[in-house]
């Protein structure tokens, strides 16, 4: 995993992931590459002058997939608004030898929660919203059914 973390930390000082959107980027591209299990490419590289971050980064997914054991993943890459590499790793279906590749759907599972948490941590930063006031400041239609064992607890609201 050392060599991954240097990837991104290198993408992250370079030119091309500077700060904002990029840095963004960059997390989530670092993210994906935790996963599973070798095997051909469904290979779609859009932008040529990422072709060096691709070859670089290939291997090392590999090497990530054949730990964490998983059968396949897909992978997109963002630069600004344009998607500059897509691409899918291992197969979506093993026994019958499916491919992924740049279009396969995946469950999404708790993935978005995460995603929540950072949009809601930039909003705050923002200034645009405050994480101390109830959540009905913001949704007034929010409401918890009471529970039978008092939780939630709804002798206080609840914040955002």
């Amino acid at each position: 995993m050392g060599n991954l973390k240097n990837l991104c930390k290198a993408q992250r000082g370079s030119s091309r992931i500077g700060s904002g959107r990029r840095v963004f980027t960059a997390l989530a591209v670092c993210m994906a590459l935790f996963v599973a299990l070798a095997a051909p490419y469904a290979q779609n590289v859009l932008d040529p002058s990422w072709s060096d971050v691709v070859t670089e980064v290939r291997p090392v997914i590999d090497a990530s997939m054949n730990d964490a054991n998983v059968t396949g993943m897909s992978i997109v890459l963002v630069d600004g608004d344009a998607v500059v590499w897509s691409e899918g790793f291992g197969y979506s279906d093993a026994a019958a030898k499916r491919a992924v590749d740049a279009d396969t759907m995946f469950e999404i599972g708790s993935v978005s929660k995460t995603f929540t948490g950072l949009m809601v941590m930039r909003l705050a930063e923002q200034g645009k919203i405050d994480i101390d006031r109830p959540v009905t400041d913001y949704i007034p239609e929010f409401k918890m059914e009471p529970s039978a064992r008092n939780f939630p607890r709804n002798d206080r609201p609840i914040t955002v």
